[in-house]
């Protein structure tokens, strides 16, 4: 039987679509900013793959993805490429919507698909959404930095 769960956060970021874009893709930057994905090098293509290394929790654990999609300034999206993923594996995909005011929602979703996706979300439920987390206000407070120095 396969299930799947969801977890996701999402922050306003007031900073244009384009700018949290250029912030989100330029992946070797993320070392200086990104308090979640502490290294990230790859190609953001569909078909790519990008390893990144990651904070969970007092630890850290090294990632290989497939890009899956990616639409500029709307949506990028990987899956995880574990050695376990027959049994779960994590999509994680980044939405960003430019609002009226010049701002931008953005919105990280990891979904965990497989037979033991409840099990694995069920004991990392707190790490993988203190990680979202942390992405996402790592992302907004860059974008924000850049955004208020020009």
């Amino acid at each position: 039987m396969h299930t799947s769960t969801t977890i996701e956060h999402e922050v306003l970021i007031n900073a244009p679509v384009a700018l949290v874009w250029d912030v989100l893709t330029r992946l070797d930057d993320y070392p200086s900013w990104n308090r979640y994905a502490l290294q990230a090098h790859g190609q953001l293509v569909v078909g790519g793959e990008v390893e990144i290394v990651v904070r969970l929790g007092s630890s850290t654990q090294r990632v290989n993805n497939r890009v899956l999609e990616v639409s500029p300034q709307r949506r990028l999206c990987w899956v995880s490429l574990n050695w376990y993923q027959f049994l779960v594996r994590g999509t994680r995909c980044r939405v960003l919507e430019p609002l009226p005011d010049g701002s931008t929602r953005f919105r990280e979703t990891e979904i965990m698909q497989g037979s033991l996706a409840r099990l694995v979300v069920g004991l990392m439920r707190p790490q993988l959404a203190a990680g979202l987390q942390t992405e996402c206000e790592s992302i907004k407070a860059e974008a924000e930095r850049i955004a208020h120095s020009s």
